[in-house]
């Protein structure tokens, strides 16, 4: 039968032209990003919405025309107040504390506290039409309404400043400053409460404005006309551009550096390029979309006042759709063109339908003919459409009928011939414009080869002969090394000049699933083993799986781009570098709609993917990884029953105390994230109990039912578990305590130790009467000993004073002897003062350091005067010490004094002294007494010459009664004395030095 005759039967058997071209006319939806819908019909309670914002938490919180929600990527919770008259609410803020700020339409504030939605009854408007709008940033909240502004700090206090200016509406805020639209004007509220006054001619008091920084600067921009103006030094402003769009504008925000306008026409996106904002985008016009927030995973969320909240996982990526929910399988990228092939029998080029099939058979092989002029469509059929035709207007299909289902062609060029490989349920074919013959004659081995025995022709001609008769799936064609690699019901085969190889691994036959080379190497995607690398000769050089790195162990699509590989797996698609390490990765949790990736292309840096939805389509430089880890919190707590529900619980419970044999506990958890849609489980234990194993849950039964626990202390623990049941994401820890009964606790037991503490008392009164008694005449022998120190320290103080005072009449005698009655009569002056001092102290134990020094002048003073001149002394406190409140023990410095002078300075004729006072640690005092003297090795020596036995008491005494004082003391006085020596190792002095402990009176 020839080839014409096929044709027409097969039109006239499965195509309707007149249907074909009604369907023709159907356009695609706009060309949206992939987004995620909340609405009325998944868990919100209205599908319009008003405002949204993402706490510190991360829950985000929606405003609706019914009421307040709080979502956690799960779950709605809903808010109402009791002093609601409608369920409507608008505007939406969130404090410092946390605390969450919304006001309904009769303009009435309310506040979140405790899982309650409150009434702010510090706001209380005389004029009922006085409508507020707020805004919240570090100064507090502020209140804008026509009565003026109002500055209040928290909901107990009243307002903290109050600004009498009406007519004015909106509201802008940074961190610590406000903006208010009045008519003409903008008002500044700075930093300080002080506020500078902006002329604006064509603000008003209904106008919107937005103030956001961008480079540095600070900008205003005016909702309603799409004006900007620039913040200038010396409170000026200035006109910088109009950013207006064909659409009421709701309002403007500013987020990662791009202004997004939301209007009744959808969203526009402005990006900062040649110093101007200019339009990028204009995504949803069929949405009213009243407002858009980024949460801290990147995504966007927008709300609609029809069509609920939409979740955008990011605006790089365009999802085209097809009409009529159709599920596209298979695409195909020219310069200019998308062919798009559907479940269903549909082919679409762009945004018309070029062919349909009345059998609704999926489509299975989409590709573009050579010249570009032809689409080549494959099912149970090979069939040619011709894409332009300048004499028609209608398309005119070219079938050719083969008996088993087709899979996959190719055309390729060769020798100027167009040829085409196709595989099929029955094989592997090659068809030819010439005869088989002819062909013969130029085609390499590797493609003229027919199996032996054939049965039948592809296409009943001998235009066209098998490869292989085995059923195949897919196969890659390397027109370089004459190679075909077949995936088959068998295995992996590979075909080329010599034979045909079934290739193996270890004697195993290789199961593939998909194939493409890149540098030489032939990837191979694998149903349940990952990804597995090829060399030419059929070695397996390299096993990828999700142990070291890949999404998924399922490989369905394998594409080799200019920069990176990319593999549809059934977590999702991935992107490998060249030497297969991950890289990114696109999945269900940040940007695709379902992992199910039915067909991937990249062209011109550009990778299109086939899914459920339609066509998603991205650079291949996409990158949206999400870091933010999914968490569990804390929902709610009850124990002893189900109705005796625990005070208010958060995020942030430290401890749970629960009493003794109480009846029941249940933890009720919660999971935050709003990407990781396909998490759906958990694990948890109790540490510390006696059964702590790990125990797997659905999220959907979030609700932890304990039986009573025993006494102690426990440690809930609770993980979210990713698609390979690991832990992800930080862990909840919830410590638990649970009370000892009283037999168990300390105070029963304390009291029982008490009475065997007075039973004990009882039985050995006696002895403790004995021990008393022993006690006491130890004390009294004690004090005994004490006395009889104390009378020896008095005795070596008598025996000190009579020779300083010698030594005293001595000098006296001398000024007497001389005539000078003047320095006698001054002398004496002194000399009485001393004497007094010296009597005052010698009945003491101890001195205030000022009484000490005052006594030590008196005493230099003389000596000074004894040695008509020659003496110079000096005394340094230092700074810190508090001389009159430290106390030392009395007449210990004056010896050691009397000692420099005595035998160290009088050989001198220039003499100098130096005591110094200093603060060494921490109730210690450090003396240093230095002198000029001759040292104590010469004076010895002249003491020896002059056969002077006189024995120094001062030293003495001294020496005796540091013994006696340290006897008591833990901290003791320490004596260091130091000869000094010159250059040339004379003696050139001494060093005397007391460490003294004090006592601060």
């Amino acid at each position: 039968m020839n080839l014409a005759i096929q044709l027409i039967k097969h039109f006239v058997k499965n195509y309707l032209f007149c249907f074909l071209w009604l369907l023709s006319v159907a356009a695609f939806a706009q060309e949206d990003p992939l987004y995620f819908k909340y609405s009325d019909e998944n868990g919100l309670p209205d599908s319009e919405t008003y405002e949204l914002l993402q706490d510190h938490q991360g829950f985000i919180w929606i405003v609706t025309a019914r009421g307040l929600v709080r979502f956690d990527g799960f779950y709605f919770k809903h808010y109402h107040a009791k002093q609601q008259i409608s369920n409507a609410l608008t505007g939406i803020y969130e404090d410092a504390a946390g605390k969450i700020w919304v006001n309904d339409f009769t303009g009435r504030i309310f506040f979140v506290e405790k899982d309650t939605l409150r009434l702010f009854t510090a706001w209380n408007p005389k004029n009922s039409f006085s409508f507020p709008h707020l805004e919240v940033n570090k100064k507090g909240l502020w209140v804008v309404s026509y009565e003026g502004i109002y500055l209040f700090k928290d909901k107990r206090k009243k307002n903290h400043k109050f600004w009498n200016i009406s007519n004015h509406r909106a509201v802008s805020s940074t961190e610590n400053e406000t903006f208010v639209a009045l008519p003409h004007r903008l008002l500044h509220i700075r930093t300080e409460l002080d506020t500078v006054s902006y002329p604006i001619p064509e603000l008003s008091r209904h106008s919107e404005i937005l103030v956001y920084p961008f480079q540095k600067k600070q900008y205003l921009l005016l909702t309603s006309t799409g004006s900007i103006y620039e913040f200038l030094p010396n409170d000026k402003i200035a006109f910088r551009q109009s950013i207006k769009v064909d659409a009421f504008v709701y309002r403007h925000k500013f987020i990662g550096g791009k202004l997004y306008a939301c209007s009744d026409k959808g969203l526009w996106v402005f990006g900062f390029k040649n110093n101007f904002w200019q339009l990028e985008k204009h995504f949803f016009r069929e949405m009213r979309v009243s407002n858009i927030i980024q949460d801290h995973e990147g995504n966007l969320w927008m709300t609609t006042l029809s069509n609920g909240v939409l979740q955008v996982p990011s605006l790089q990526t365009t999802n085209m759709a097809l009409p009529d929910s159709e599920i596209l399988m298979k695409v195909a990228i020219s310069e200019n063109e998308i062919l798009m092939g559907t479940e269903k029998g549909k082919v679409y080029l762009n945004k018309q339908l070029i062919y349909a099939d009345t059998n609704q058979k999926s489509i299975s092989t989409l590709a573009f003919s050579a010249d570009k002029k032809t689409a080549l469509i494959g099912a149970n059929y090979l069939l040619t459409v011709a894409l332009y035709n300048s004499t028609a207007t209608k398309k005119t299909p070219q079938p050719f009928v083969i008996n088993n289902a087709l899979k996959q062609w190719n055309e390729f060029k060769y020798q100027n011939k167009s040829l085409y490989i196709l595989c099929s349920s029955s094989g592997v074919y090659v068809a030819s414009p010439d005869d088989y013959t002819t062909a013969r004659s130029y085609l390499p081995k590797y493609l003229s080869r027919k199996i032996k025995n054939q049965q039948y022709n592809l296409f009943d001609n001998d235009k066209n002969w098998s490869l292989l008769s085995t059923r195949a799936s897919a196969f890659l064609h390397d027109e370089k090394a004459q190679i075909i690699l077949v995936i088959t019901k068998d295995g992996l085969v590979k075909i080329d000049n010599q034979k045909t190889t079934l290739l193996t691994d270890k004697g195993e036959a290789i199961y593939a699933t998909c194939i493409d080379k890149v540098k030489d190497l032939y990837w191979v995607g694998t149903a349940t083993n990952g990804l597995w690398l090829i060399n030419q000769s059929g070695k397996v050089l390299k096993k990828i799986n999700r142990n070291n790195g890949l999404l998924g162990n399922s490989v369905y699509k394998i594409r080799a781009g200019k920069k990176s590989i990319w593999i549809a797996t059934d977590n999702g698609l991935q992107q490998l570098n060249f030497e297969a390490e991950p890289v990114s990765a696109l999945s269900i949790q940040n940007g695709l709609a379902s992992n199910k990736i039915n067909d991937l292309v990249i062209f011109n840096d550009t990778v299109y993917i086939a899914t459920n939805r339609g066509l998603l389509r991205f650079s291949e430089d996409f990158s949206n990884q999400n870091q933010t880890k999914p968490r569990l919190y804390l929902q709610r707590l009850q124990y002893q029953n189900l109705t005796d529900e625990l005070p208010h619980i958060t995020a942030e419970i430290n401890a749970l105390h629960l009493q003794y044999a109480y009846k029941r506990l249940v933890i009720e958890l919660g999971m935050m994230t709003f990407g990781s849609r396909t998490l759906q489980k958990f694990q948890y234990r109790i540490k510390g109990s006696k059964k702590s194993n790990w125990i797997k849950n659905k999220f959907t039964e979030n609700s932890i039912d304990l039986t009573a626990l025993s006494a102690g202390n426990y440690t809930f623990e609770a993980f979210v578990l990713d698609k390979n049941d690991k832990p992800t994401g930080e862990a909840l820890k919830i410590p638990i305590q649970i009370a000892y009964p009283y037999w168990q606790t300390l105070w029963f037991w304390s009291i029982i130790f008490a009475l065997g503490l007075g039973l004990a008392y009882g039985l050995f009164s006696l002895r403790i009467r004995a021990i008393k008694e022993r006690d006491k005449l130890l004390i009294e022998k004690e004090k005994l000993q004490k006395d009889l120190q104390s009378s020896l320290l008095a005795s070596i103080k008598a025996q000190m004073n009579p020779h300083f005072i010698f030594n005293a009449l001595n000098t006296i005698q001398y000024f007497i002897f001389n005539n000078d009655k003047a320095k006698a009569n001054h002398f004496l002056s002194k000399f009485s003062q001393l004497m007094r001092k010296i009597l005052q102290m010698s009945n003491v134990e101890s001195v205030s350091l000022a009484e000490e020094i005052e006594s030590l002048t008196l005493y230099l003073t003389l000596e000074q005067m004894r040695f008509q001149e020659a003496l110079h002394w000096q005394i340094n406190v230092h700074e810190t010490l508090d001389t009159e409140e430290i106390y030392i023990p009395s007449m210990l410095i004056q010896p050691y004094i009397e000692n420099a002078l005595k035998h160290g300075l009088l050989h001198r004729e220039s003499k100098y002294l130096t005591i110094d006072f200093l603060s060494e640690k921490e109730n210690y005092l450090q003396i240093l007494i230095e002198d000029n003297g001759i040292g104590r090795k010469k004076a010895e020596e002249i003491k020896q010459r002059k056969n002077d036995v006189h024995i120094s008491y001062a030293n003495s005494a001294n020496a005796k009664r540091l013994d006696i004082l340290n006897q008591h003391r833990a901290d003791k006085i320490a004596l260091q004395i130091i000869d000094l020596y010159d250059e040339k190792g004379e003696a050139s002095g001494t060093k005397v030095i007391l460490h003294i402990p004090y006592a601060i009176s």
